[in-house]
């Protein structure tokens, strides 16, 4: 789970931006997408569903990032920029919006990653074995 988090984010904010830039149309992502034989991912239908797809990919690999570290803004952030890309791609078009959309994505993403790492888990260098008893133990310290 510590490994799949990240892959998630990366691969959530990576499809939804991927989404994003070829519904507002930037020439270079589009002929690229062409030239490789994906044009069919070009058309709205496609490209909608793409993007809700990577939205729940990064949604969840944030979630299970939040689990980690326990802090909810990188989480809140993510969840509301993702929401802001959809609306401004498919709902109302605000080129604006969708970049902004997009950073917020990528900060919470970034935000992520560094709340991770300020959190490590604990290694199995530091947790004790528990003691085995065979029953209940008797305390044969006649002080308490």
């Amino acid at each position: 789970m510590r490994r799949l988090s990240p892959l998630l984010e990366k691969l959530g904010v990576l499809g939804a931006a991927l989404g994003t830039l070829c519904c507002i149309g930037i020439p270079a992502i589009v002929a690229a997408i062409s030239a490789i034989g994906l044009g069919f991912i070009i058309r709205d239908a496609v490209l909608r569903q793409l993007t809700l797809a990577s939205l729940a990919i990064g949604y969840a690999g944030m979630f299970l990032s939040w689990r980690q570290h326990r802090s909810p803004g990188p989480l809140l952030l993510y969840v509301g920029s993702g929401a802001l890309v959809y609306t401004c791609v498919f709902v109302w078009f605000s080129r604006f919006g969708a970049y902004l959309g997009l950073i917020g994505m990528l900060t919470g993403a970034v935000w992520s990653a560094l709340a991770r790492r300020a959190c490590p888990l604990p290694s199995h260098a530091e947790v004790e074995p528990a003691a085995e008893t065979d029953g209940p133990q008797m305390n044969s310290d006649p002080e308490t």
